[in-house]
This record gives structure tokens, sequence and C-alpha cells, in this order.
């Protein structure tokens, strides 16, 4: 049964797919500075993933259906080539990507009951859709810096106060 995934002096990969793991509850890539496709998905156990030095991923981030991931520190990323999509993680509580600064494609967040806190304070371009939707307790979207999406949606989270625009 794989508890642990650790991989902490990888640099660079060019995919990284880990999706499938019920029983998997860590992830440490904790050295990781670049990709070109991050998928971590449907991990029902996953309670935590060390990701924080990624600084760029040249096509998509993907981390959705980890059921008990509280805390997702993504404050070194800076770009993505494509789509960012955090989605269906019932624990999570908070999103830190206070670095980023341009998406290739959406920038997509929902479904993440337990959601409070979303800062992407330094993001200026968004070449898609901002989707921002179903996070229940979400208290705080921080966006100031955004000057470029091609359409925003804000929808379903009932305790919000956005700063976005």
């Amino acid at each position: 049964v794989l508890q642990c995934v650790s991989m902490p002096n990888l640099e660079i990969a060019k995919s990284i797919t880990v999706s499938g793991d019920s029983s998997l509850e860590t992830i440490d890539l904790s050295r990781l500075n670049s990709s070109y496709f991050l998928h971590v998905c449907d991990n029902a156990n996953l309670q935590w993933i060390d990701i924080s030095n990624l600084a760029t991923v040249s096509s998509t981030v993907d981390i959705c259906e980890a059921a008990n991931l509280e805390n997702l520190d993504l404050a070194n990323l800076q770009t993505t080539g494509s789509d960012l999509s955090i989605h269906t993680n019932a624990a999570l509580e908070a999103i830190d990507v206070s670095e980023l600064d341009t998406v290739g494609g959406d920038f997509a967040v929902y479904d993440n009951s337990n959601l409070v806190s979303l800062d992407a304070g330094s993001v200026t371009t968004v070449n898609g859709v901002v989707d921002v939707q179903n996070n229940a307790n979400l208290q705080e979207l921080n966006m100031p810096d955004l000057t470029h999406a091609d359409s925003v949606v804000i929808s379903n989270n009932d305790n919000v106060k956005a700063h976005i625009l």
C-alpha cells in the first residue's frame, strides 16, 4: 500500500502524474522547480504535498480530489502555460499562489467546500477564465493586480469578500 511519494531532490520533470492512489498520504517534491505538466488527482487520503519550490509549469497544473488536503503552498509558482485547476478538495482551507503572475489558460478554483482563503495577489494575466465557484466557506479572494482575463466568473461562494478588480 503506497503511503508516501518522496522525491526531494527532483528539480525538473517533463510530466508528473500522481493519481488514483487511495492510500497515499504525503508527496515530497520539495525541490521541484520546473515541470511541463503536473497532475495530482484522485488521491483520497492525501494530506500533504510539498511543491513549494515550483516556479514554472509550461502546461497545466491540476490538483484535485484530495479529500484530506488542508493547505496548498504554491507560493513560488510564477507562471503556467495553460490552466491552473484546483478543485474538489473537501478539506482544503488555504491556497497560496501569491507570486503567480501569468496563467496561460483558465484559473479555476471550485468545489473546495472548506476553502477560506485564496491568495493570488500577484496575478496580472489570465488568458482564459477566472473561475471561482462553489467554495462555500471562501472568505477572501485576493487578486488586486489582475489586469487581463478573458472572462471572470465568481459564483456560489457564500462568504466571499473579493478583492479582484
